[in-house]
């Protein structure tokens, strides 16, 4: 079987790293720092969509993101990606068993896949995945199936044979759209209540539980 996770939510407690990020850019450029509450919330598109919410949240509302503010953010973040973060309880444990028993695993993530290239050797997690694919690698970024389509085919699995696991209402939706299986989990950061909503296949309080 063909497991296909969602990274920031799923494998990865990386909310606090990430609101460190949003607000150190925020300060950077003059800003009100944001309570990491409203930061969490913010996250699960991508990081430029966290960068402009940040700064709508900060400005009152109103669309201005300042020249460079992505890019100070991701220099940021690459270099302090994995201060607070932790993988969840029981991932390392989880995916050794998963690869063990001939299931193939892999990331997809609208993290920029750079970093999240790092953060996975970093956690010495990345011998577990056969693919790691962010938004550079495709066209159009989660809900679109692009990405579940791409690693159907790279790995020769059919979408009967192949699940996403995800954290939030995106990721269901992402793997609804592509025909495979869809899990969801608990204990991440996407809104829980949007992501039931969305009536997965699975739910899952622990990622053991897929083993």
């Amino acid at each position: 079987m063909l497991l296909i996770f969602d990274f920031d939510g799923v494998i990865l407690d990386s909310s606090a790293d990430i609101a460190n990020a949003a607000n150190y850019t925020l300060e950077h450029f003059g800003f009100r720092r944001l309570p990491n509450t409203t930061i969490k919330a913010l996250i699960g598109h991508g990081a430029r969509d966290l960068v402009r919410r940040s700064f709508a949240e900060a400005n009152g509302q109103e669309p201005f993101v300042p020249e460079n503010a992505y890019d100070t953010y991701l220099n940021y973040y690459m270099e302090n990606a994995v201060v607070e973060s932790k993988l969840y309880p029981n991932i390392i444990s989880t995916l050794a068993a998963l690869n063990e028993r001939g299931d193939k695993c892999a990331i997809l993530t609208n993290k920029p896949e750079p970093l999240t290239k790092k953060i996975c050797i970093q956690l010495g997690i990345d011998k577990y995945f056969e693919y790691i694919i962010g938004p550079e690698s495709l066209e159009k970024m989660k809900p679109n199936p692009e990405g579940i389509l791409k690693l159907l085919a790279a790995t020769k699995v059919l979408p009967s044979e192949a699940m996403m696991i995800g954290d939030s209402d995106s990721d269901i939706m992402t793997g609804r759209a592509a025909g495979v299986k869809t899990c969801a989990v608990t204990y991440g950061i996407g809104d829980l209540d949007k992501l039931l909503l969305t009536k997965p296949d699975m739910v899952i309080d622990d990622a053991w539980d897929l083993v």
